[in-house]
């Protein structure tokens, strides 16, 4: 949708993705273990979202993205070589 959105002019879509970015991948570690404490976790592909973080450059997106992935016991998607660098890149630079 936020493709979409951003390709096509349509804010409605793009509000929308931005919305449900957020609110599945919030910034505020309370907020975060309150999501994950539900029962029904919704599976989405981790890697997938982490690679619309960063093409969109969504950086509030990311630490949450990122630990929704490693706290798949075994993911079955995986990460390309920058965006694991990513994850160690001092947080000043970013």
């Amino acid at each position: 949708m936020l493709r979409l959105g951003k390709k096509y002019a349509i804010p409605h879509f793009e509000n929308e993705a931005l919305f449900r970015l957020h609110n599945d991948y919030p910034t505020i570690l309370k907020d975060w273990d309150l999501l994950y404490q539900a029962d029904s976790i919704v599976e989405d592909d981790v890697a997938a979202i982490i690679d619309l973080a960063h093409e969109f450059q969504l950086f509030t997106v990311l630490p949450s993205a990122y630990a929704d992935y490693l706290r798949a016991a075994s993911p079955v998607c995986s990460l390309t070589p920058n965006h694991i660098r990513s994850c160690f890149i001092d947080k000043r630079l970013v």
